[in-house]
C-alpha cells in the first residue's frame, strides 16, 4: 500500500509539471506613453509642487540633464521646432533639417516620427498623438491612427491672467481628450503634449522665481494625473506593461528660449522613465532628447536602426 501511495504521488507531482507550462502567465503588451512638456526649466520644476511627477521620478529614472541638441552640429535653434523633431524622431537636427520654427525642408521621410517605427514592425498597434502646438501635427506626426490638435477658446482680452487660464483650459481639456480615449482605444504607444508652462513663460517670464510659472508647472502635473490615474483604470491594466517617458524641449529665461546655446536655462531638457522595467531611484548621469524614441522602441521590442543618433536608457 505505501507502494502505491508513493507511485500516486509521483504521478500526481508529474502531472502537475507537465500541466504548470500551460498555467504560466501570459507576457503582458508592451505600451509607452511618452508625455511632452514644452518649455519646463528643472530648476523650476524641483521648486513646484508636483506629486505625480515627483512619484514618477521615485519610482523610476531621471535624468536632471539631457541635450537638446548634438555634439557634432549646433546650427539648430534652442525652439520648439528643433526640439520636438529632435524628440519624435531619435535625430539630431542636421538629419531631419529643422532648425527652427519654420519647418522649411524637413527630412523627415528619410527620419520619420517613431511612430512609423511601430507600424512598420506591427501594422495592427495603435498610435495615439495629442497635441495643442499645430505645428508637431501639421509637420512631424506621421504614422498615428488617431491624431489631434487640442484648442480651447481664445480669451475674450489680452488680459495676463485670462490668457494663463486660457492655457490651463487647453492642457485640462488634453488631459481629458487622452483619458478617454484610453478609456476606449487600445494604444501601443501614445503621444500627449501639454503647452502651459511655455505659454506661461512667453507671457510672463521663464523661472522659479516667477510664481505664475511655477504654478503651470503644478497645473501640468495635476494634468498628467488624470492622465496617468485613466492608464491604472484600464480594464486590461494587469495585462500590460507601461513605460512612461516624459521631457520638455527647452528652458527660458527673461519671456523666450531662442539663441540659447550654452545657456543651461535654455539648452537644457531632462528624462523621466517609469514603468516595472525601471529601477526605482536610478539616477541617470548621461542623457539627450534624441534617447527617447530608442528607449520605447526597445520596450516595445522593436529593433533599433543605425540611422538613430539617441542610445536607449540604462533603466536598470
Amino acid at each position: 500500500m505505501r507502494k502505491l501511495i508513493t507511485l500516486l504521488l509521483c504521478l500526481m507531482a508529474a502531472v502537475a509539471g507537465a500541466a504548470a507550462p500551460a498555467l504560466a502567465a501570459e507576457p503582458r503588451a508592451k505600451k509607452v506613453l511618452v508625455i511632452g512638456l514644452d518649455g519646463v526649466r528643472v530648476d523650476a520644476l524641483k521648486q513646484a509642487d508636483t506629486p505625480v511627477l515627483d512619484g514618477l521620478i521615485r519610482s523610476g529614472a531621471f535624468a536632471e540633464t539631457a541635450r537638446i541638441q548634438g555634439e557634432r552640429y549646433q546650427g539648430s535653434d534652442t525652439v520648439s521646432g528643433a526640439s520636438w523633431s529632435s524628440i519624435l524622431t531619435g535625430v539630431w537636427a542636421d538629419k531631419h533639417r529643422v532648425d527652427d520654427n519654420k519647418f522649411a525642408a524637413p527630412n523627415f521621410d528619410a527620419y520619420p516620427h517613431f511612430f512609423s517605427y511601430v507600424k512598420a514592425f506591427d501594422p495592427e498597434a495603435q498610435t495615439i498623438s495629442l497635441v495643442s502646438w499645430a505645428p508637431i501635427e501639421e509637420h512631424i506626426v506621421s504614422g498615428a491612427d488617431i491624431h489631434r490638435v487640442v484648442t480651447a477658446p481664445e480669451p475674450d482680452s489680452e488680459d495676463v491672467n485670462a490668457v494663463l487660464a486660457m492655457e490651463d483650459q487647453r492642457d485640462g481639456i488634453m488631459a481629458e481628450a487622452a483619458a478617454e480615449l484610453l478609456k476606449t482605444e487600445d494604444p501601443a504607444a501614445m503621444f500627449v503634449y501639454f503647452h502651459q508652462a511655455d505659454g506661461t513663460g512667453h507671457t510672463v517670464g521663464y523661472g522659479p522665481q516667477i510664481p505664475q510659472y511655477v504654478r503651470a508647472i503644478e497645473n501640468v502635473d495635476a494634468h498628467i494625473g488624470h492622465v496617468l490615474e485613466a492608464v491604472r483604470s484600464r480594464p486590461s491594466y494587469e495585462r500590460e506593461d507601461w513605460l512612461i517617458l516624459v521631457t520638455t524641449d527647452h528652458g527660458g529665461v527673461g519671456k523666450g528660449h531662442g539663441g540659447g546655446h550654452g545657456n543651461p536655462l535654455v539648452d537644457n531638457s531632462f528624462l523621466i522613465a517609469s514603468g516595472s522595467s525601471v529601477t526605482p531611484g536610478r539616477a541617470i548621469d548621461e542623457a539627450a532628447i534624441v534617447d527617447v524614441v530608442p528607449t520605447a522602441l526597445r520596450h516595445l521590442g522593436i529593433p533599433l536602426g543605425e540611422e538613430l543618433d539617441g542610445q536607449p536608457l540604462k533603466l536598470r
